[in-house]
């Protein structure tokens, strides 16, 4: 990335993972087709069009041999010369999870990325395009809200596998998860005052300093003391967009 040393913000397309939930697939679960015979990533790498002087874009993959064919895919896909490939050495996590373990853990990475001010993780298999999202209103709304951290829900879903969440935001940003993931049937709880329910789309917007990991790991183990709030020292933007093609990878979504 020598010619975009400008740049301050990365994004990385999160394709590490080997898809257990989705069965024997023989594949990474970026690389499976949907309803169109086109690869779940290809998706994602729709991004590519904010690919340019303030903003630079990488594809987390592995370097093993479950992955070959991936592999090959970017590096012979028409758009290679828009992203570098990152190698996830860290097992299988939560992409936050997974991007803090790779700070510390892969020097590799943690040196790939030094330079930027702020990471974009974005799920390879989502089913999430720039045509629901738009990358630079993102990353310039977590600026202008000096957020530690962003995260994009959907405010409605075409897809009936998507995860119902229920949280809580008052002008300050996220204050509380009412309902996460975890909660099969978010209708059955009566929501707070300021409760909206979203649908979580797994993008990430972060400060790439040791500060916001900390802050994020704090919020972590605090979410889980206290059943979903959110700690006061985390600035937590929650970014609303209309709508949102896709779901939970589950077997099920095989070719959807």
């Amino acid at each position: 990335m020598d010619s975009k040393m400008e740049s301050k913000t990365l994004a990385i397309i999160m394709a590490a993972g080997y898809g257990t939930r989705m069965g024997d697939i023989g594949v990474p679960k970026t690389m499976l087709p949907d309803g169109k015979d086109r690869h779940f990533i290809d998706d994602a790498l729709t991004f590519l069009k904010y690919a340019g002087v303030t903003l630079d874009f990488a594809v987390m993959s592995r370097n093993e041999e479950f992955f070959a064919g991936q592999n090959t895919y970017l590096q012979e896909h028409c758009n290679s010369g828009k992203f570098d490939v990152l190698y996830q050495k860290t097992g299988p996590a939560d992409h936050v999870i997974a991007y803090i373990k790779e700070c510390f853990m892969n020097r590799a990475f943690r040196e790939s990325i030094k330079k930027y001010d702020r990471v974009v993780l974005l799920p390879g298999d989502h089913k999430l395009t720039s045509s629901e999202l738009n990358l630079v209103d993102l990353i310039e709304a977590h600026k202008r809200r000096q957020a530690d951290v962003s995260s994009v829900y959907a405010s409605g879903t075409a897809g009936s596998s998507a995860v119902k969440e229920l949280i809580r935001v008052d002008n300050e940003g996220m204050m509380e998860y009412v309902a996460d993931g975890r909660v099969s049937d978010v209708s059955s709880i009566h929501p707070k005052e300021g409760a909206i329910e979203v649908t979580g789309t797994g993008v990430w917007v972060l400060n790439n300093s040791f500060i916001t990991v900390l802050k994020v790991v704090t919020s972590y183990l605090y979410n889980k003391c206290t059943h979903g709030k959110i700690p006061s020292v985390m600035r937590w933007h929650p970014y609303l967009i209309d709508q949102w093609s896709g779901g939970r990878d589950t077997p099920q979504s095989i070719g959807k």
